[in-house]
């Protein structure tokens, strides 16, 4: 059965994050990732699109689809992300053939913006980049929160990680001092035995 995982993405915040930087000064451009290293065939278009974005991208092949991190969660692409990423890789190709001066390398990244050079990228990408759903949430005790993820042994909160292929997110932010009157009084009145028993596991004992 296909897990769903419908939540919004914001294409325009996940793709402008790398965009601006490539449209910003020299100095900014230093932290984009060389893309006149790969070879110049779809192989190479492939590790270009890794190089550039294949931290936030994934492909799942039992959902025949791609996972794109938001920068907290991992979410199925609904909204043709993963090709918005492909070709902001490509486009940063070109123009890096075109300041290097180098004929064949410019002449090959004119046409790699064509959609056929495109889809052959994303498709040459997808093996170095499978994710398994197995591999999905895997983790019991990690609770992802806006503001980090919660270890549930712990009770402490850390930064968000890709690597934790997390695909759920609590709308909320996590404050471990927050006090519950109303659910302590309802664990009183209808568990007054177990209260304590109760109270230990949502950290307010």
């Amino acid at each position: 059965m296909r897990r769903e995982i419908a939540q919004p993405l914001d294409v325009e915040l996940l793709t402008g994050r790398w965009e601006e930087r490539s449209a910003g000064s020299n100095a900014d451009r230093t932290a984009v990732a060389n893309l006149l290293e790969q070879p110049l065939n779809d192989y190479g278009n492939g590790q270009r699109l890794i190089v550039a974005h294949g931290g936030c991208l994934r492909y799942c092949p039992a959902f025949k689809t791609w996972l794109v991190y938001t920068g907290s969660h991992w979410l199925v692409d609904r909204v043709d992300a993963a090709r918005r990423f492909a070709q902001a890789a490509m486009l940063e190709f070109a123009r890096q053939a075109m300041i290097s001066g180098g004929e064949t390398a410019s002449k090959f990244a004119g046409g790699c913006l064509n959609s056929q050079r495109i889809t052959a990228a994303m498709r040459e990408a997808q093996p170095h980049l499978v994710v398994n759903v197995d591999q999905l949430d895997c983790d019991p005790y990690l609770l992802n929160f806006k503001n980090g993820t919660v270890d549930l042994r712990t009770g402490e909160i850390r930064s968000h990680k890709p690597e934790d292929l997390i695909t759920k997110l609590v709308p909320h932010c996590y404050h471990p001092d927050a006090a519950c009157p109303r659910f302590l009084k309802f664990m009183r009145r209808v568990l007054p035995r177990l209260e304590d028993t109760f109270r230990r596991p949502w950290g307010t004992v």
